[in-house]
């Protein structure tokens, strides 16, 4: 069974991450190494909306999701010279912050991520799990992480949301 990456990275100016061209090519020069690395895809997804009154004004975050054989994979993708070279230069534009390992299967959350394409995506973290909830042990700091995730037709009060970011890997 594979392992499921989450990662959260806010842009540093705000704005709609696909009109930020230094963004766009190193996200699609990293997810291309990374899924001939790893043999899963990347998964992008953003909470940036056009058309919300705050969208123009606030940081919006990429989520980044991606499967793994392991733990220790994901460690050597970190540590390689390609995966280095863009998060160096994705510095100045993103920052950080949430990252995770959960120990579920990727291929689950790939599955519903495809299913729900085009539409809002709602996720939250939650304490027990329901029936439509995806999770399992956060493999880096051994916390117990349920993440449910369904479709949904606006924000409204929704903490975490997100959309397909529409970024295709180069071939």
């Amino acid at each position: 069974m594979s392992i499921t990456e989450f990662a959260a990275l806010q842009l540093k100016e705000p704005g709609d991450p696909r009109t930020k061209q230094e963004v766009i090519s190193l996200l699609r020069t990293g997810s291309t190494h990374q899924a001939a690395w790893s043999g899963y895809p990347v998964l992008l997804l953003t909470d940036y909306i056009s058309g919300e009154a705050d969208s123009k004004t606030r940081n919006a975050t990429i989520y980044l999701i991606a499967g793994w054989s392991s733990v220790e994979d994901h460690h050597k993708w970190i540590a390689s010279p390609k995966n280095e070279e863009v998060m160096q230069k994705l510095g100045p534009l993103v920052e950080v912050t949430q990252f995770f390992h959960l120990d579920c299967d990727f291929d689950a959350i790939k599955h519903f991520l495809e299913g729900a394409r085009g539409d809002m995506v709602a996720f939250t973290k939650i304490d027990t799990p329901s029936e439509q909830a995806l999770g399992g042990w956060t493999l880096d700091r051994d916390e117990k992480v349920f993440v449910q995730m369904e479709r949904a037709d606006k924000r409204d009060g929704l903490s975490e949301y997100a959309v397909d970011l529409g970024l295709e890997a180069e071939s």
